[in-house]
């Protein structure tokens, strides 16, 4: 006769850890993408993760253990090369997945050359691709489905704003374009009125040199950590980005960046529209004339200005803290190795010759 059991009902297996190895191509000012997404993840038991920064080769895995190589921001490679590539990793049983977070077009405007086809076709040439916002999202799945939005995320709180605002404004990226000048050239009635603030500019020249005050710093860039610090030291940040498709798919890491301590962001809308609530948690500046008053704003009452910082950084505590992101990436990677039959014929549909090289590496290495 069967027996019954009244105990509570076992727990499921534990599946076991997936590899992943992270190497990071341009790593410098990116952490939340690549070093501090890392160290974040290695604290699920489901995950084990190794960072790294070319030239890097990742160790040895057995062939059926769960493993994936996310390789971020890689320079374009010609198509013989990245067969290769994937043919060798392939061969070993790992999946290929490509972070990036940027549209091609404009890392190529950056970069001062033209924007090729082969630009956006490479990131068919994975597995799977990693990307911050829907716009990104929408143009990758033009050439790969597998696509992943990671939103952007703080990894770490500074403590909670309290007491008076620093009479400090900060200014800190790269490749803003004309338009960031622009708005520094506009902001002569703001520092007439306030002779007594301090701008802080962190790695664009052209933006300091437009800012109509002598009482300004200029900085190279910084590590992640020390450029943190330095924005907690001033009470708002300028994000100005100009209104063209391109700009406008970048992500909203420099509103998260202020809000974790507590500063407030004056933005663009076409980045900043979905972060910021005007008013309430930052200031949204539609066009170039506004962006002077609503500077002279929030410096004009404090109080209110630390206020909105307050709500900002409460916001991010609340909503965007990547612990509540690591269950749900952690899955979507154990989902691609549950799927690597799969979607080893998909990326061998869109790369001819791929499956004859796998065949051929799997050969040499005895493993047919």
């Amino acid at each position: 006769m069967p027996v019954s059991s009244t105990g509570p009902a076992a727990a499921p297996p534990r599946r076991p850890p997936l590899h992943l190895e992270v190497i990071a191509f341009a790593h410098r000012l990116m952490d939340v993408r690549t070093r501090l997404l890392a160290q974040a993840l290695a604290s699920d038991p489901e995950l084990i993760v190794n960072y790294g920064v070319p030239p890097h080769t990742p160790d040895d895995q057995p062939l059926e253990a769960p493993k994936i190589l996310l390789v971020q921001r890689p320079r374009p490679f010609p198509l013989e090369q990245q067969r290769a590539q994937l043919a060798h990793f392939i061969a070993r049983g790992w999946l290929m997945a490509v972070e990036y977070d940027d549209h091609p077009a404009l890392v190529a405007e950056t970069l001062g050359r033209p924007f090729a086809p082969d630009d956006l076709e490479r990131f068919a040439w994975f597995h799977a691709v990693q990307t911050t916002v829907e716009p990104l999202a929408a143009l990758f799945r033009q050439v790969n489905p597998e696509v992943r939005i990671l939103p952007n995320a703080v990894f770490e709180l500074a403590p909670a704003p309290s007491g008076p605002p620093p009479r400090r404004v900060f200014y800190g990226a790269l490749a803003r374009g004309r338009f960031a000048v622009e708005v520094a050239r506009s902001l002569g009635p703001v520092t007439a009125r306030f002779p007594e603030v301090e701008f802080v500019v962190l790695g664009d020249r052209a933006v300091f040199d437009a800012l109509p005050t002598a009482n300004k710093v200029f900085e190279d860039l910084l590590p992640y950590e020390a450029y943190l610090a330095r924005m907690a030291q001033c009470a708002i940040s300028l994000s100005p980005v100009g209104a063209d498709e391109l700009r406008a798919t970048k992500s909203d890491a420099k509103f998260l960046d202020a809000a974790r301590a507590g500063v407030v962001t004056i933005g663009s809308p076409a980045i900043y529209g979905q972060a910021i609530r005007h008013g309430e948690t930052g200031l949204l500046a539609p066009r170039l004339k506004h962006w002077a008053p609503l500077l002279a704003r929030a410096l004009a009452d404090p109080d209110a200005t630390r206020a909105m910082g307050r709500r900002a950084w409460e916001e991010v505590r609340a909503s965007r803290m990547f612990a509540g992101q690591i269950a749900a990436h952690r899955d979507w990677l154990h989902s691609l190795w549950d799927r690597r039959t799969e979607l080893d014929a998909a990326l061998f549909a869109r790369l001819p010759g791929l499956a004859d090289a796998v065949a051929a590496e799997r050969a040499r290495l005895g493993l047919q």
